[in-house]
């Protein structure tokens, strides 16, 4: 009988810990997704602060020159020749 009083206990301690850590997931996940809200709806104001320390502008720059696809784009309209008037 004692074993079955154990066994009943174990189960009931197992069923415990996966409702923990059901909850668990569960935080986190909300945690995240807030987060991820908060940092798309400030998205323009966070980058214009991070953007204003030059170290975290130029490492920008230098990264974004470094991606074929952004410089194929920009560089050519940057030193493209308007007709004079």
């Amino acid at each position: 009988m004692h074993n079955l009083l154990c066994l009943a206990d174990n189960y009931e301690y197992h069923n415990m810990r996966k409702g923990c850590q059901v909850m668990r997931v569960f935080t986190v996940l909300t945690v995240i997704i807030t987060i991820m809200a908060v940092i798309f709806r400030w998205r323009y104001r966070i980058m214009n602060t991070l953007l204003a320390i030059s170290f975290l502008r130029r490492a920008a720059v230098v990264i974004s020159m470094n991606m074929p696809v952004i410089r194929e784009k920009i560089m050519p309209a940057l030193f493209q020749r308007r007709p004079t008037e």
